[in-house]
């Protein structure tokens, strides 16, 4: 336990040499360890060292010792979303696919999944079937929500966009940077161009680092990238 708490520890001080610091001293001492290699997954992957990330992962999906399926589908689960972080998408859905076969009501991994699927465009239908699952399960998540309403948009259904997007917002939305900017591009697409700056600017202030929001805001008008 303490091994568990100190590589979280590191992994939220956003320092990668703690966190291999802590992983190898807790990996050598439990190198067979599924939680453990779990932990360490998950912990470089807050530090964005996917590379690391997937190998620790790999190691609990791959154990000889089969893991309880719970652990083994949260594996899958965060090696879908690694994957997704470096846009190796084909790999990610398979993870979500694996993971979805051992937990089937995982409604996180479903948001995710569905989420990747829609901005890839690799299945929309798809994508909103099971983004409407995932809030018929979770009425009150402003973030899964936020996909629904995104799977909308990108399916150019820009009336239900907006009413998912304000529903978004209502359940807490606004102290988030991504459902904010969504609101800006589904209210711009709306015609309605005094809210989506207002919307941009809002979201600018919470990620002022994020350059398509500048361009929006400078050019007041919607680009994709």
């Amino acid at each position: 336990e303490l091994m568990y708490q100190l590589i979280n520890a590191c992994a939220f001080s956003n320092d990668k040499s703690v966190v291999d610091y802590a992983v190898n001293m807790a990996t050598q001492k439990y190198p067979d360890n599924s939680s453990l290699n779990f932990i360490s997954g998950v912990a470089y992957s807050v530090v964005n060292e996917p590379d690391s990330a997937i190998k620790y992962l790999r190691l609990v999906v791959d154990s000889p010792d089969s893991p309880n399926p719970s652990l083994t589908a949260s594996a899958y689960t965060s090696l879908g979303d690694t994957y997704a972080s470096i846009e190796q998408y084909d790999s990610a859905y398979y993870y979500y696919e694996k993971a979805i076969e051992l937990t089937p009501d995982n409604i996180n991994t479903i948001n995710n999944y569905a989420y990747f699927l829609a901005i890839n465009k690799s299945d929309l239908d798809k994508a909103e079937a099971m983004s409407r699952y995932v809030i018929e399960n979770e009425p009150e998540n402003a973030t899964y929500i936020d996909t629904y309403a995104w799977i909308k948009f990108l399916q150019i259904d820009y009336i239900a966009a907006h009413y998912w997007i304000d529903k978004a917002l209502a359940a807490g939305g606004y102290n988030t940077s991504e459902i904010l900017h969504h609101a800006g591009d589904i209210y711009f697409m709306c015609g309605n161009l005094e809210e989506a700056i207002r919307f941009w600017n809002a979201a600018l202030e919470l990620e002022p680092e994020n350059e398509l929001l500048k361009k929006k805001i400078k050019h007041q008008t919607f680009f994709y990238k």
